[in-house]
């Protein structure tokens, strides 16, 4: 069973309980139509995101962050910010790496 099979059920792996921009997405999609849920979760388990948030991207990279955070908002790293999160392009780890 995928991993996006996985979330869309009732059970949620442990390190996701508590983040917020997995919250905030997964009640988006519940209100979904179950046409465009299904189309979506093909989209996603096919494709790599394009973006991964503040959390994602201090995992992979192992910056804290925090500083994750202040680089956002001193434009040291791409990102875009909707409402109160950000989301970052998958582009700014392997330019960092460079």
């Amino acid at each position: 069973m995928s991993r996006l099979r996985e979330l869309s059920q009732d059970g949620q792996p442990d390190a996701l309980k508590n983040d917020p921009d997995f919250q905030q997405l997964r009640s988006l999609v519940r209100q979904l139509p179950d046409m465009r849920k299904e189309a979506l979760m093909k989209h996603l388990e096919e494709k790599e995101p394009l973006f991964m948030s503040v959390q994602e991207f201090s995992e992979i990279t192992g910056i804290p962050v925090q500083k994750v955070r202040r680089w956002l908002r001193e434009g040291l790293l791409k990102g875009k910010k909707i409402s109160r999160t950000w989301l970052i392009p998958r582009e700014e780890v392997d330019r960092l790496k460079d």
